[in-house]
């Protein structure tokens, strides 16, 4: 089982418990997500899909079939 931390961002100063959260992340809103790699992902649609490849659990449907795409609605 893999754990993550979180960590949150104070929306009024940009800035974390780690330093100023636009040097993270240059779009300059929340979510962020630090990979395993050190790589950081910073669009929502992505970081989700990201996240149901890791579960062992299928979370989301096979690419292109009618299901997939109502579940980005």
């Amino acid at each position: 089982m893999q754990f993550i931390t979180v960590t949150s961002v104070n929306l009024d100063t940009h800035t974390t418990s780690l330093g100023d959260y636009h040097q993270l992340n240059q779009k300059n809103y929340v979510p962020a997500l630090k990979t395993e790699s050190g790589d950081f992902m910073t669009e929502c649609a992505v970081i989700l899909e990201y996240i149901s490849h890791q579960s062992p659990l299928p979370l989301m449907a096979d690419y292109a079939t009618e299901q997939y795409w109502q579940q980005r609605m």
